[in-house]
């Protein structure tokens, strides 16, 4: 998960990022000698401080005019491993760098992360041996070589046994060339919620990135072919960094993390009223410490949670933690999800399957290809605990750092954000079909129209779905106040449902879920009759 750190020297970052843009549109350009020298000067002051994102629009300016310059192909080698960019180019640059008689003493350590990005293991492995030799145990280990060397055989093993699954960029009412990452959405497809760092969010600028502090935004999915997308307004999104984490089944709930001067990693949340999101609040103190909360999903019956922290007493890093909720809405002491789930480094990111047992979440400490991935557990019986988390494998998982994903009801598709050829920003969202469901279960989707006994929506209506042969209420829930709509997960059977209103009183109806009906959005009218 992006930590991006505020900062109050804004008019320095400003110029930065107004430098980096124009850097970047004209380094196709030829440079005069004393532009060159100056640029030099200015991009090995970026470098030296480690400010990889804005040297690394200078050094292709640079190797533009001089092509042949081991140097400047060496640090924008560099530099572009380190950027937000597509770190496969590097290889570019540093195999020019490479011809240099006398070169770095890091020289074959980047060479090897540039091929490891570049889909290149065996050559990775071999750089990396030969830059182990040259090294003592601590500097083997302030590097982590030998865990990227284990990520780069893990890596080698998934490629060999792909998974059979086809990727659709969102397109560029989505996508811009901006960061767009983690993508939530509703149980019924039908909305989805991201955070995205364009230039058109409240925030100022955040860094010599160019880039803006994170506002998220929302998508209203009519077809594959119509989105509609905007800012989720001034009631989320402020001057700091918000983030989506999770997004309620029916699209009316609002989860995120906002971190900078108003708070410090805390959990948010918005109601969506009508079609207007409401002023945020803090989720609640009965959880959140004063460290960092990110990652959160609340399951599809509401009467848990499952969120991620950084708090003390873990196993290390970010840890995923479990709560009870009651019906009035108080949160149970957290439980840590036990060393079977959480690892020394970092797990984040949660989000339930609408099953409530398959939780997918993102890991830099089980079996990875580099960085963190997205991996699955399975709770099948509370008393015995989470599964064994599963690797999802190439190539929803590759080298870069895979943080999203969001699940479908189907089990056929989801939404991540990546890295791809295609990738128009720093990261980019994306619709993935599978062959093969990643997920499997008797629940269905029910989607849920009310109308009342003139043929209008019936809003704000409570709804009471009772199961008729164990004669249990298995849904409680309230029509959307704009659309009249409600979601219910159930199983197959027959089903009472008592409508209650304010004006109209009660009515009652019956329906039946059918086994066709399972991992499947169905919509089903109901008609209040007097």
């Amino acid at each position: 998960m992006p930590r991006n750190k505020f900062v109050s020297l804004l008019l320095i970052f400003i110029f930065c990022a107004v430098c980096s843009d124009a850097q970047t549109r004209k380094r196709t350009v030829k440079l005069s000698e004393t532009q060159i020298k100056e640029k030099s000067k200015e991009a090995d002051g970026l470098f030296k401080k480690k400010e990889y994102q804005a040297a690394w629009p200078i050094y292709l300016q640079l190797v533009t005019s001089k092509p042949g310059n081991g140097n400047f192909n060496y640090k924008a080698g560099v530099s572009c491993l380190f950027a937000n960019a597509d770190r496969a180019k590097a290889i570019e640059y540093l195999t020019v760098a490479n011809e240099m008689s006398k070169k770095p003493d890091d020289f074959n350590y980047h060479l090897a992360l540039a091929n490891m990005y570049a889909g290149n293991a065996d050559k990775a492995i071999q750089l990396l041996e030969e830059h182990k030799a040259t090294l003592n145990e601590k500097e083997v280990e302030a590097l982590g070589i030998d865990r990227q060397m284990e990520w780069i055989m893990n890596g080698k093993e998934f490629k060999s046994a792909p998974n059979q699954v086809t990727f659709k960029n969102m397109g560029p009412k989505i996508n811009t060339k901006y960061s767009e990452f983690g993508p939530r959405i509703a149980a019924d497809d039908s909305l989805m919620v991201f955070s995205s760092k364009r230039n058109t969010n409240n925030g100022f600028l955040q860094d010599y990135t160019g880039e803006y502090t994170t506002d998220v935004y929302m998508s209203v999915i009519k077809t594959t072919a119509s989105k509609k997308v905007r800012n989720i307004g001034i009631n989320v999104n402020t001057p700091d960094y918000e983030e989506v984490i999770c997004l309620s089944p029916d699209g009316e709930r609002l989860y995120f993390m906002r971190d900078g001067t108003q708070s410090v990693g805390d959990i948010y949340f918005s109601e969506l009223r009508g079609k207007t999101w409401q002023k945020s609040r803090v989720l609640s103190n009965d959880f959140q410490t004063k460290q960092m909360e990110t990652g959160a999903t609340i399951s599809p019956n509401g009467k848990w949670l499952i969120f991620s922290s950084d708090r003390k007493g873990g196993q290390g890093g970010m840890d995923l933690y479990m709560c009870s909720i009651s019906e009035t809405g108080a949160f149970g002491e957290p439980k840590n999800l036990g060393p079977k789930v959480n690892t020394p480094f970092d797990e984040d990111n949660p989000i339930i399957h609408i099953d409530s047992k398959t939780l997918f979440f993102s890991s830099d400490g089980h079996k990875s290809m580099g960085g963190a991935d997205i991996f699955k557990t399975y709770l099948a019986d509370p008393k015995v605990g989470w599964s064994v988390p599963e690797n999802l494998g190439y190539p929803i998982n590759n080298a870069y750092d895979n943080l999203y994903f969001a699940p479908t009801a189907d089990g056929k598709k989801a939404y991540v954000s990546a890295v791809r050829e295609d990738t128009k920003g720093s990261t980019d969202i994306y619709e993935v079909n599978f062959e093969k469901p990643y997920a499997t279960t008797n629940i269905a989707v029910v989607k849920g129209l009310v109308l009342a006994p003139g043929g209008t929506p019936s809003k704000s209506t409570r709804i009471l779905i009772t199961d008729k042969e164990t004669g249990k209420m298995v849904a409680n829930t309230v029509t959307n106040s704009s659309s009249g709509k409600f979601i219910a997960f159930l199983k197959p059977g027959s089903y009472e449902v008592l409508f209650k209103t304010r004006k109209l009183g009660q009515f009652n109806d019956s329906f039946v879920v059918g086994e066709e009906m399972k991992m499947k959005v169905n919509n089903i009218k109901f008609q209040m009759v007097p």
